[in-house]
């Protein structure tokens, strides 16, 4: 569809900026076909939890889990059966992409992660 090929180019550009931005982030299922809208992303050496809270403090929305696990503080149980340790799921964000989101707006969210994660970098 229109949308899902939008979604994805701007997906694609956010994950590409954040691999700039960090050497050792991990995209999971990058070589797999996936959700146009979904990039979930790993940042070794990053706790999510800190991550979150620095990432709302610069406006930009993401989740440690699934949007079926919302809220939940236990680590993913669909990460481990992937085969993720559990440290390593605790480094992994979501970041959604939809109808609203605007040409550009993936390289944008991708720069405030950047800023707002960098020294973590």
């Amino acid at each position: 569809s229109r949308f899902g090929r939008r979604v994805a180019t701007e997906r694609d550009a956010f994950e590409a900026a954040l691999k700039a931005g960090f050497s050792s982030l991990t995209v999971t299922g990058a070589a797999l076909e996936r959700v146009p809208s979904i990039s979930h992303v790993r940042f070794p050496g990053i706790d999510q939890q800190t991550a979150l809270i620095k990432l709302d403090r610069a406006g930009v929305a993401a989740s440690a889990g699934s949007a079926c696990a919302s809220g939940a503080a236990n680590t993913s149980h669909v990460l481990l059966a992937m085969g993720m340790g559990t440290t390593e799921a605790r480094t992994a964000l979501r970041f959604s992409f939809g109808w609203t989101t605007k040409v550009g707006e993936g390289a944008e969210a991708a720069a405030a992660v950047i800023d707002a994660l960098g020294a973590h970098r």
